[in-house]
């Protein structure tokens, strides 16, 4: 759906579920900033936000504006990362992964620029790994959880998802009557999709989890035998991934820092 005002072109897709929610939804780019009884979940580079809208509980994901370069290639070549992180969540219902279902995404232009982006879901109840990879030990009673993860994961990478941005703040989970897991994800926009993956793309996917070392390996061995890779070479590669992509992150933020001098 397109509306033209005052040179702003915005561009909405609304799930057919909740048009109740349409006035409230265009309203975002001038009411955000001063959402009423709003939580604010995130605000570092994107901001997040929980906030009731007739009686039902959605997060709010304000993209932080796009660097100059991005907001054409938004506004002329590419989907923007909410529309992506609508679509995203969709393909991945329909391959059987569950997200936070989602609710709108919302564009704004002025002339074929991006300036402003939206992504609205409904709240999940679902829990952050965030306490859990806290601890530097592999403790037994983790073991059932990281087990499923792994599984999860798997399942993923079997379909032919390529996440591309597996940190562990994008994965949320939940304990089961049966005392078995499942698993949320969240931030759908950068996912790719392919027929299959190589065993180079899956050692990509998994080195971005940001959990500490020896669950990652452990993580890593397991993923191995689920799959049927030679155990010690896969976790050898992921660790090894991990360090590069490690240090490449330290000298892309020493280049932006000195940059800003």
């Amino acid at each position: 759906m397109k509306n033209n005002t005052h040179n702003t072109k915005i561009v909405s897709i609304i799930n057919p579920d909740y048009l109740k929610l349409h006035e409230f939804v265009m309203s975002l780019p001038e009411t955000f900033d001063s959402l009423e009884q709003a939580i604010v979940l995130r605000d570092i580079r994107n901001t997040i936000k929980r906030v009731c809208v007739e009686g039902e509980e959605l997060v709010i994901k304000a993209f932080a504006r796009p660097s100059l370069l991005n907001r054409y290639i938004y506004g002329r070549l590419r989907r923007s990362k909410s529309q992506r992180a609508y679509q995203f969540s969709q393909q991945l219902a329909e391959l059987g992964f569950n997200t936070p279902e989602p609710i709108a995404a919302l564009d704004c232009f002025r002339g074929n620029s991006l300036t402003t982006s939206f992504f609205i879901s409904r709240y999940s109840d679902y829990q952050s790994f965030e306490g859990v990879f806290e601890r530097e030990s592999l403790d037994r009673d983790i073991a059932p959880l990281l087990d499923a993860l792994t599984d999860f994961l798997v399942a993923l990478h079997e379909r032919g998802v390529m996440y591309n941005d597996l940190n562990i703040m994008n994965i949320l989970y939940r304990k089961r009557e049966d005392e078995g897991y499942d698993f949320q994800l969240l931030d759908t926009n950068r996912i790719t999709l392919h027929r299959t993956l190589s065993k180079r793309q899956r050692i990509k996917d998994l080195r971005r989890l940001s959990c500490p070392p020896l669950i990652y390996c452990y993580i890593l061995n397991r993923y191995a035998e689920q799959v049927g890779y030679n155990a010690e070479d896969f976790e050898l590669w992921g660790i090894l991934d991990r360090l590069m992509l490690v240090r490449r992150n330290r000298w892309k933020t020493h280049i932006k820092t000195t940059l800003r001098r």
